[in-house]
């Protein structure tokens, strides 16, 4: 389930799909994917705004490196299991 933090309310609320993040694509400064340790996802998508943070489950860490190539993310850094790197 994705879902968007305000960093500065503290609320948590849910948002139906990665749309809301290609919605929000120009806002975002930085990605961060960790390990997701679910039967049903292989990693964790955070993606840093001005004062949100969306997240959200991916089950596959192949799928989520194609998600991340997309040109409106080129240029963005992401910390890749502890790896940062910069999007190309």
């Amino acid at each position: 389930m994705a879902t968007v933090f305000n960093r500065k309310t503290l609320k948590v609320r849910s948002v139906k799909n990665l749309g809301w993040l290609l919605k929000h694509w120009r806002e975002v400064k930085r990605f961060t994917v960790n390990d997701c340790n679910t039967p049903i996802a292989e990693a964790m998508l955070y993606a840093d705004l001005d004062t949100l943070t969306y997240s959200t489950p991916f089950a596959s860490k192949t799928v989520l490196e194609g998600f991340l190539s997309r040109p409106v993310f080129r240029g963005l850094r992401v910390n890749w299991f502890g790896e940062v790197k910069t999007i190309r």
